[in-house]
This record gives structure tokens, sequence and C-alpha cells, in this order.
């Protein structure tokens, strides 16, 4: 997968206990967006976490304008396979209503592509 060395490095950078993910936006051969995964309180309990998404993070970096790019998923096991990184409804929702064209996603010690319309 191309960016996959890019892409392990900013897992890296996530907080989340068992799932590092990361995701970026590429456009025209150039990256607009980056993200990972990253945790934090719930606003209505000090104890109770929610996670924030790599691609939305990476959409909030890219200045919200993402439409006609490539968005690469990356998530990695605890044995450093290559896990599966196909976008939740919600974030899959996002994608293609900001227009994108194609997800890559990591997928099972290899990778998966989805075109969409």
């Amino acid at each position: 997968m191309k960016y996959l060395s890019l892409l392990k490095k900013l897992a890296q950078s996530s907080d989340h206990h068992s799932h590092k993910m990361s995701c970026l936006i590429i456009r025209q051969g150039k990256i607009i967006g980056r993200g990972y995964n990253s945790l934090g309180t719930h606003p209505e309990s000090k104890h109770a976490f929610y996670c924030k998404h790599a691609e939305f993070n990476a959409f909030i970096d890219s200045n919200r304008d993402i439409e006609g790019s490539t968005v690469y998923i990356f998530r990695e096991n605890k044995m450093g396979v290559p896990s599966l990184a196909r976008p939740c409804t919600s974030c899959y929702k996002l994608l293609t209503s900001e227009k994108v064209k194609r997800i890559v996603y990591t997928f099972e010690g290899s990778y998966k592509e989805e075109k969409l319309k």
C-alpha cells in the first residue's frame, strides 16, 4: 500500500490503548489531511471515554475540503500485522458526503480498495 510507512508512523501517535489507527487524505499526489484516533473524556462524565476517529481528525486537518481525494486508513493489531480498518458507518457517510473518490484501507495483512460514487 502506498504511504504505508507514513501511516504506520502516524498511528503510533494514537493514545488509544488497543486500536492504533491513522488516516491520510491525498489529492493530486499531495497530503491534504492527516489524523489518528484519539481518546477524550465525554463532556458529561469524568470517567466515560469516547474516541475521535482517525478519518474525522484527518478531515478536520484538511480544512474540510476533501472532494475528489483518496483516503488511506491504517490499523495494526498488537502483533504488528495490518488489520481491518474499513471506516465505520459514520465515517463512511462523512467521506461519501464530501465526495471522496476512493478509500484504501488495511485488511487482514493486506489492503482493500473501494471506489465511491
